[in-house]
């Protein structure tokens, strides 16, 4: 029987990178499909950083001290300007030198928010109590340009405790809303890590949106909801669209295998700017 040929290595690079903020990077080894072996990171990367033609710095490799966390390389002295763009480029020996580029568009002003309507049930089987949220979403989609979305939704959730006549927060933690994606609109992905990924605002209304959260009334209250609507380079957007729906997001058995979409000339990943707005509204019990 014929060996299938060895396919050469190649650097995985992954970058999102947003304005006024430091510039994280991951350097890995690439694995055959099916490989099931944890990530094989790398730590003797040099990884250059450049605007336009003028090179800036050399990010600097840091190993979390917590083992969960991969190894990554960091900018100390740069951190990105919306409307420029800037090129990274990876080198490691026994590697083809990879680069790609990509820029941080201006962000855009959420102008509302609010909690349309509210409904719980009981979750079966538990304890717990399922809230059911419809809300609203507006914000300024300049009419003059294709824009790209990523749109989050993050729940405060307070544990208490009763003393007496009071109620006391004992701890208070942040939980992402996830989206169903058999709720999704035309033009309206899942991202596979959470969050809506869209192009322009859907119509000319504010953007309506349902998610849920399950809470135990008998020791935690709902506190606010957060929005961050993250304003994305073209490659930022066509990498998580992509990478969603090749890994099940959108499930659909008619649709064809997609592609997913990547700029590392020469190797594999996503280097790509976004900048973000932040909203919130307190839940009233």
């Amino acid at each position: 029987m014929e060996e299938l040929p060895q396919l050469e290595p190649k650097l995985v690079v992954i970058s999102n990178f947003a304005e006024g903020r430091a510039i994280i990077v991951t350097v890995a080894k690439s694995r055959l499909i099916g490989n099931v072996d944890p990530e094989e990171y790398l730590t003797n990367a040099e990884v250059d950083l450049y605007w336009n033609n003028t090179f800036l710095e050399r990010l600097e490799v840091v190993i979390p001290k917590d083992p969960n966390y991969p190894p990554y390389y960091k900018s100390w002295e740069n951190k990105p300007v919306a409307g420029l763009e800037y090129t990274i480029k990876v080198s490691v020996d026994g590697f083809k030198p990879v680069m790609a580029k990509s820029s941080v568009p201006p962000s855009v002003k959420i102008t509302d928010f609010d909690l349309a309507n509210v409904v719980t049930e009981p979750v079966q089987g538990g304890a717990y109590n399922r809230k059911h949220f419809s809300a609203i979403v507006d914000f300024d989609d300049p009419s003059t340009t294709k824009n790209y979305y990523h749109l989050n939704i993050t729940q405060q959730i307070n544990n208490y405790v009763l003393e007496g006549r009071d109620t006391l927060i004992t701890k208070s933690m942040l939980q992402p809303v996830l989206f169903d994606p058999l709720d999704n609109e035309n033009g309206i992905s899942a991202h596979l890590n959470g969050g809506l990924l869209f192009e322009d605002k859907p119509g000319k209304q504010a953007l309506g949106i349902s998610f849920s959260v399950d809470i135990d009334p008998r020791s935690q209250l709902l506190g606010k909801t957060y929005v961050e609507l993250r304003t994305l380079s073209r490659e930022y957007y066509l990498y998580y669209t992509s990478l969603s729906r090749s890994e099940g997001s959108n499930p659909n058995p008619l649709n064809d295998p997609v592609i997913v979409f990547e700029n590392i000339e020469n190797g594999y990943g996503i280097f790509a700017g976004y900048s973000n707005s932040l909203d919130s509204v307190q839940f009233v019990q």
